[in-house]
């Protein structure tokens, strides 16, 4: 019999996204397991480090970069945490198992990857945010799906 201990679910944090982590909630309750919430933040572009580059001295920008990139972390945090006890709220649930979180700067797919890898997680919950009926649009889905060494649970996100 297959075991579900850890799964990682995958979160843009968006309001769609709460519909796919009911799916991995309830799948982490029926198989005791634990999930991995992790969430990518993106890195900033080329060209967004090029005009900071261009009118900042190197000394402000690394420390202007620090700063912001904070801010960014703290910021996210809070928004998981916020996420978190809203989709618990929501599902009537206590805070009946451990929720790791996960923040990381980069790629979406890459972060998620790394992740799973790194947990030794035994399947990915993710959405199909950008069309429901196509996941093949989304980058992120697809190269999860293709890179993934575990099963990758795609749920369809519906408009409310």
């Amino acid at each position: 019999m297959i075991e579900i201990k850890k799964i990682l679910y995958a979160t843009s944090l968006s309001d769609k996204s709460q519909q796919v982590y009911e799916y991995a909630l309830q799948m982490a309750i029926k198989n005791n397991a634990q999930i991995i919430l992790t969430h990518a933040i993106t890195p900033m572009s080329e060209m967004g480090r090029y005009y900071i580059n261009q009118y900042l001295p190197a000394t402000v920008t690394q420390k202007v970069r620090q700063e912001v990139e904070q801010k960014i972390v703290n910021e996210i945090r809070t928004r998981v945490e916020n996420f978190n006890a809203e989709v618990f709220s929501h599902l009537a649930l206590e805070e009946i198992m451990p929720i790791k979180k996960v923040i990381a700067h980069g790629a979406h797919s890459k972060v998620i990857l790394e992740v799973a890898q790194r947990e030794n997680v035994d399947v990915i919950v993710m959405g199909t945010e950008k069309n429901r009926d196509d996941i093949s649009r989304s980058y992120t889905t697809r190269e999860v799906l293709k890179r993934a060494k575990c099963p990758v649970l795609v749920v369809p996100v519906r408009d409310k």
